[in-house]
Formats: structure tokens, sequence, C-alpha cells
């Protein structure tokens, strides 16, 4: 019998290349912005692929938070650049193709906003 040949490895995707603030933003799920001094607040829309029952979502921002809330959802810590955002204990579910709409408000330092990067 003749012997199987291995298939050959897969050759995993190049990184994309961050060259700059715009590169590797979410600003196009981010709608209904509005902000004042040192504040932002705005909704993040995500188009569900699959039906959910409950998520974790790993948020960053491209510059620290003092403090970051959710109004549906839980958000730890609430304050840095790294977020891991959960649902509330009420949460009943959402189905492919609907849209995940998390209103937020963020405060920081300074007078640039900052910018969800991933």
């Amino acid at each position: 019998a003749p012997s199987p040949v291995p298939a050959p490895a897969p050759i995993p995707a190049p990184a994309p290349a961050r060259t700059g603030r715009s590169a590797g933003s979410c600003d196009s799920l981010v709608v209904d912005q509005n902000g004042w001094t040192e504040n932002l607040q705005g909704t993040l829309k995500i188009v569900l692929a699959s039906d959910i029952s409950t998520f974790t979502i790993t948020m960053e921002t491209d510059i620290p938070l003092t403090n970051i809330v959710f109004w549906t959802a839980d958000v730890t810590p609430t304050s840095g650049n790294i977020f891991t955002l959960t649902n509330k204990g009420w949460f009943g579910g959402k189905q492919a193709g609907d849209i995940l709409e998390l209103g937020f408000q963020m405060t920081f330092a300074g007078d640039t906003n900052p910018t969800i990067t991933s």
C-alpha cells in the first residue's frame, strides 16, 4: 500500500502592521460618541457572527483611562488600558446577526480622546 503523503504545514498569516494611531482602531464599532472635558461616552456596537448566551470581551485603549463604566456589561478593572467586559447576570442572549450594543463612559486625563485599539 502506498504510504500517506503528509499535508503541508499551514502558513500563518502575517500580522497587520501598526503604523500610527488609526491602525488597529476599532472606531468603526463605536457610535453615538459625545465628549466633554476628560470624558467620552458612546456605544460599542458589534454584529454577532453566531448565537451567544454569554460574552467576554477583552478591550484595549491607546491611552490609560482613569475610569470606565459600561451600562450593559461588567468591566474589570475600571482603570488602565486593558479591560475585560462580561455580560450582566440578566443578559438573555442574542442570535447570529443581532447587534450587541454596549453603552459606555470613559474618563481620562488630558486633551486627547482615547481610542479603542482592540
